[in-house]
């Protein structure tokens, strides 16, 4: 049997959407300077109306960007990141990432970590992490993907969610991992009406026996909520108390994160937004559909 011919599916089980996002996708990654709708058309061979719905997709799920300054659309750096892919886009934003969380470390001695939603908004992702030298009952970089309603990072994420799509976001049900999870609507709504009102949010033993985490949002007014960076330790050592402690070395940490992810100069820095996608003919486009989170 020839090897290429098995390594390729039938032409008929190939979807050519799927194909052209990927062409699109991949236009993307090796132009980090942003590329225009009208070039991506012509290095492609796609009507610009393809191109534009395709990146539209994209964007609805946060893995690229329109600027709104110059119209260029990029991928998203720290989506590359959490890839792990070796682009030189993506070396800068890690490096930042990781300075904070060994700063952070060092001045708590508590693992810290830098969290993302999934694309499809249900589980958080632990992008980056820093262990400390004290015992650690489960390393985040080697944790599954959890709900987001049994972290404390996800619980920033659903705190920041308008109150029908977190309603929409608990229709699906609220699984308990522990015996700690909160699995009662009322219950959940009501710790995440705090986490809303007080900057921070905890968790307590709710997604690991014998481990607790500590987290705040990363973002600002205009951008919302879009990434949360978080400590995480044994149960034993990470008391309530202790916890509280704490809230004002993270929210100082995320402030610094946040400018240094700025002084990166990439696409998708904190705070960078934009006008709603627009059509092929200059005019605006209602924005797409989308998952409930936009990270950095």
């Amino acid at each position: 049997m020839d090897s290429k011919q098995g390594l390729r599916p039938p032409k008929g089980q190939v979807v050519q959407s799927v194909v052209r996002a990927a062409r699109v996708a991949q236009a993307l990654i090796v132009a980090p300077e942003g590329a225009r709708l009208r070039d991506l058309s012509e290095k492609l061979g796609l009507r610009k109306t393809t191109v534009l719905r395709l990146l539209n997709t994209l964007i609805s799920l946060g893995v690229a960007r329109k600027d709104g300054k110059t119209g260029r659309y990029r991928w998203h750096p720290v989506r590359l990141m959490w890839l792990g892919m070796p682009l030189r886009d993506a070396v800068p934003v890690k490096e930042v990432v990781d300075a904070v969380l060994e700063e952070l470390v060092a001045q708590t001695g508590e693992t810290a970590a830098f969290a993302l939603p999934s694309l499809d908004g249900r589980c958080v992702l632990m992008a980056s992490a820093v262990v400390s030298d004290d015992p650690l009952l489960t390393d985040p970089r080697e944790m599954p993907d959890l709900p987001m309603h049994t972290m404390a990072a996800g619980k920033i994420f659903l705190a920041a969610l308008p109150s029908q799509e977190a309603e929409a976001w608990m229709a699906s049900g609220l699984p308990a991992i522990t015996e700690h999870t909160i699995t009662s609507r009322d219950s959940l709504m009501a710790d995440l009406a705090r986490v809303a009102s007080q900057g921070y949010a905890v968790s307590k033993e709710e997604c690991v026996l014998g481990m607790n985490s500590l987290a705040v949002p990363l973002g600002n007014q205009s951008a919302g909520v879009e990434a949360a960076l978080a400590l995480v330790g044994p149960a034993s050592r990470m008391s309530e108390e202790k916890m509280l402690g704490l809230v004002p070395h993270l929210q100082a940490a995320a402030q610094r994160l946040s400018e240094a992810l700025a002084s990166v100069n990439l696409s998708g820095a904190m705070g960078a937004g934009g006008p709603p996608p627009q059509t092929d003919n200059g005019a605006q486009d209602d924005p797409p559909s989308r998952p409930p989170f936009r990270v950095l």
